[in-house]
């Protein structure tokens, strides 16, 4: 049967593919992903190049049968699979310009420019039954290149040297790994591209295409890079890349500090009080399952909400959780907490600045006798005035 499918085509890189894919597809929506836009590019480009791997297969069997076959479902099957290799460009090229914050220089107006080369070659190729441009089907030769064939591979490779081009004016120290996966994946891409032009009986671009995306998904992309892994709750890294996005949206929540809990860990141990840190994140992802939970670090959480939230009747809950004993393994513990909350009126202009004042909240909040600390306007100008005096 594979024999009858392949025809004159070698397709063992697209049959060793496209179960990789589907895999890296299924585990990736598994996770929880963060609410950023290149997230969901990244995303995108794997339904794309998945897409391109079976229609490319569907596709070259209908050229090879084409005289047993409708020709509307020869023709088809090209246009999908055409379709779907130029957004796999075009999506590599939006999660570029999120992923290094190109959006931010260069405006929705251009963005809307940069969309037209696979504008135009969809329509192209939408359009190719009934005038030839992209390739033809011959009733005696079956499938015939068309002049505009080779726009396709100028489109994608258009969209390819931009991300190259965005990865290197826009990289910045906090975001050298993003670079790297994108060049590797880019350059893969391009020899993907070029193998293809000289064996066209051997189906190798989406098989280079899933080793890029393989590679960006290995350095940047792997939702676990994110998860802190004693509590399984977002890292400080993931809190970084969600709050850069959320700074101009409306979002609120609150942090809770375990009291004393560096001077628990020298009188108790380490081992033995790290080892409630998995219950108290398991506790904040079924007590918030919309909300986007981080561990900061040395016992100190913070939750974001991007909803109404009531923020003082979510902090009763975490008091009422914490007045009860924690068991776990045979072991038992008691916790005091404190909580920051947030005021969602407030603006911050970056990361760090919203880092620097719940940092000093968290301080606070861990003073003897301190009850739960809102940071306000008020709260957030005295911290301004204190580092920038």
């Amino acid at each position: 049967m594979i024999d009858f499918i392949r025809g004159s085509y070698d397709m063992d890189f697209y049959l060793a593919a496209i179960p990789i894919q589907a895999l890296f597809i299924i585990f990736y929506m598994q996770r929880r992903s963060l609410p950023l836009k290149d997230t969901r590019y990244f995303l995108y480009l794997m339904w794309a190049n998945l897409a391109a791997l079976t229609t490319d297969l569907v596709a070259t069997w209908a050229c090879e049968a084409f005289q047993t076959l409708p020709m509307a479902f020869v023709y088809l099957s090209n246009m999908i699979f055409f379709i779907a290799f130029l957004l796999c460009g075009y999506f590599l090229f939006m999660y570029a310009a999120y992923t290094m914050h190109v959006m931010e220089y260069i405006g929705k107006a251009l963005t809307g420019v940069l969309m037209f080369p696979a504008a135009f070659m969809i329509a192209i190729c939408l359009f190719t039954p009934f005038t030839g441009l992209l390739f033809t089907i011959d009733p005696i030769l079956g499938y015939l290149d068309g002049p505009l064939y080779n726009g396709i591979y100028y489109c994608v490779g258009f969209y390819i040297l931009a991300s190259l081009i965005a990865a290197w004016v826009f990289r910045k120290p906090e975001n050298e790994a993003q670079v790297k996966g994108l060049w590797v994946c880019a350059l893969i891409m391009l020899l993907g591209m070029y193998v293809r032009t000289q064996v066209r009986h051997t189906l190798v671009l989406s098989y280079f295409i899933t080793i890029g995306i393989f590679i960006i998904y290995l350095t940047v992309r792997n939702p676990d890079l994110l998860r802190d892994h004693q509590t399984k709750l977002l890292n400080l890294e993931a809190f970084r890349m969600v709050m850069k996005e959320l700074l101009k949206k409306t979002y609120t929540g609150f942090g809770i500090a375990i009291k004393d809990y560096d001077e628990n860990r020298m009188a108790y141990g380490g081992d033995f009080v790290d080892s409630f840190l998995g219950k108290f994140g398991h506790f904040l992802r079924h007590q918030f399952p919309d909300d986007y939970c981080f561990y900061m670090g040395s016992g100190r959480f913070f939750v974001i909400s991007t909803s109404v939230m009531d923020i003082r009747a979510a902090v009763e809950k975490v008091h009422e959780r914490f007045r009860d004993a924690w068991r776990e393994d045979g072991k038992t513990a008691y916790f005091d907490v404190e909580c920051c909350m947030l005021d969602n009126k407030l603006k911050f202009n970056t990361v760090n600045e919203l880092k620097q004042v719940i940092g000093i909240a968290f301080e606070v909040a861990n003073n003897p006798g301190q009850d739960d600390v809102m940071i306000d306007e008020a709260y957030q100008h005295r911290v301004q005035r204190q580092f920038h005096p």
